[in-house]
C-alpha cells in the first residue's frame, strides 16, 4: 500500500514540476509578444491606421490581434478554476515547435486526486 501510495506521490511531483516549465513558457512567450507589440505599435499606426483599409491591412491586424488574444487566452488558462480542472496539464518544450501542454494524467491518479479534494 505504501509503495503504491509513494508511486502515485512521485507521478503528482513528476507532473507538478512539467506543470510549472509550462506554465513558465506561456507567461514568457506572452509578455515577449506584448513586449514587441508596445514597441512597434508606433509604426502600426503610422502605417495602418492612418491609410484606407486593403486586404493587406485586414490581414496585417488579423495576424497580430488573432495572436494576441491567443496568447492573452493562453495566460487565463493559468487562472485556477478549481483543482480538478486545473491540474493534470503537463508542459513540453520542443525545439521545432516550442512550447505546448498535454495531459498524461493516469486514470488511477487522477480518480485518487479527486476523492481527495472531493
Amino acid at each position: 500500500m505504501s509503495s503504491q501510495s509513494d508511486s502515485a506521490a512521485a507521478e503528482l511531483i513528476a507532473l507538478a514540476s512539467v506543470l510549472y516549465q509550462a506554465n513558465h513558457c506561456i507567461i514568457g512567450s506572452t509578455f515577449f509578444l506584448i513586449y514587441d507589440y508596445a514597441i512597434t505599435l508606433g509604426r502600426e499606426v503610422n502605417l495602418f491606421w492612418t491609410h484606407k483599409y486593403t486586404g493587406a491591412s485586414i490581414l496585417f491586424f488579423t495576424n497580430r490581434y488573432v495572436t494576441l488574444t491567443w496568447n492573452v487566452m493562453g495566460l487565463a488558462q493559468l487562472a485556477k478554476i478549481s483543482e480538478q480542472f486545473y491540474f493534470g496539464l503537463t508542459g513540453v518544450t520542443d525545439p521545432e515547435f516550442g512550447c505546448f501542454a498535454s495531459t498524461n494524467l493516469t486514470h488511477d491518479v487522477a480518480v485518487k486526486y479527486v476523492s481527495e479534494t472531493s
